[in-house]
């Protein structure tokens, strides 16, 4: 009787590991409303400093060779790097490969609290991006501030194998 003792822990402990693993290509866990964000009137700001920034996005990549292609989830992230100073965000812009815009996300400027973060999500699902996607980011603030960090992550997972990646923004203009 005490063989089987130690295989039944066993079991149980793997049936507890396995359990919270899918294979599921969409599911995800549900992403709560979390935006530090809301829209204001842009004739109301005046803004003394800003940047137009690029973000590389990758929505799919290639995989073994040019036929083969994994697709990604995307996260753009814009982070306000300032303790006690809000930032407002102007446009967020999502070109494809081609560079057709797919998506504008920003339909009047958005107040992005100190220190907080806003995130703008491309579903697994959604491959119009495709392998040269990218963001289009305008900022904006009403005085000098510490520039936001803006990165786009993405992230695939299939069964075991995990993959992701990290870009950072490129200043395109900047208003001085």
């Amino acid at each position: 009787m005490r063989t089987g003792f130690p295989v039944i822990i066993f079991a149980s402990i793997a049936f507890i590991l396995l359990a919270g693993c899918s294979d599921q290509p969409d599911e995800a866990m549900p992403v709560k409303e979390r935006q530090p964000t809301h829209a204001v009137a842009g004739d109301e700001l005046k803004i003394v400093t800003g940047q137009r920034l690029y973000v590389p996005a990758y929505s799919e990549i290639y995989v073994g060779d040019k036929d083969s292609t994994r697709d990604m989830t995307v996260t753009l992230s814009i982070r306000n790097t300032n303790l006690d100073k809000p930032i407002f965000i102007g446009s967020v812009k999502y070109f494809d490969t081609n560079g057709q815009l797919v998506t504008e996300y920003v339909e009047s400027p958005l107040r992005l609290a100190p220190m907080a973060t806003a995130e703008f999500i491309i579903k697994r699902s959604d491959d119009r991006g495709g392998t040269g996607a990218n963001f289009i980011v305008g900022w904006g603030a009403e005085e000098r501030v510490f520039e936001p960090v803006v990165e786009a992550v993405m992230v695939s997972i299939a069964g075991t194998q995990g993959l992701s990646l990290l870009s950072t923004a490129r200043v395109l203009e900047e208003k001085q």
